[in-house]
């Protein structure tokens, strides 16, 4: 059974509000992201980059060489073996919350394995400290440096 046609009038006037509303939702979104990046940036400056810093200089006194590369809005440590082996902190804005994610790549062969995961669940960027991206360090640093 064919149900009764909506008429034309009401499908625009709903259409009408929901593009109404995706727009307002969208610039709520730009408006948070803006304070979220700003608080990004501070993040990387004080707490992602000198824990980086320090963990590549406590690599380096192990035999491990890694560097610290700080390219647009990412903290990354390089390993001087492979460019394909890093750790990278990284803002996700992707996320109906903006997230502060950490990814860990390595080549094993000719596989490229690649990890994701946020460096603290839940946390907003500005709760955020030299722990949790030590802890993250940790976490994910085992198949870098395992011979």
């Amino acid at each position: 059974m064919i149900g009764a046609m909506l008429e034309a009038g009401e499908v625009r006037k709903r259409l009408r509000h929901t593009i109404e509303a995706a727009k307002r939702d969208a610039a709520a979104r730009r408006t948070a992201m803006g304070e979220v990046q700003a608080a990004y940036d501070t993040f990387l400056e004080d707490h992602a980059v000198p824990v980086l810093r320090q963990v590549a200089s406590a690599l380096k006194a192990e035999g491990h060489v890694f560097q610290v590369l700080t390219p647009a809005g990412t903290a990354r440590l390089v390993s001087d073996r492979t460019k394909d082996d890093y750790l990278e902190v990284v803002l996700d804005g992707a996320r109906k919350a903006p997230e502060v994610i950490g990814r860990a790549n390595r080549v094993r062969g000719s596989e490229l394995i690649a990890d994701e995961q946020p460096i603290r669940a839940n946390a907003r960027v500005s709760d955020l400290t030299d722990e949790d991206v030590l802890s993250w360090v940790l976490r994910v640093i085992v198949p870098f440096v395992e011979r």
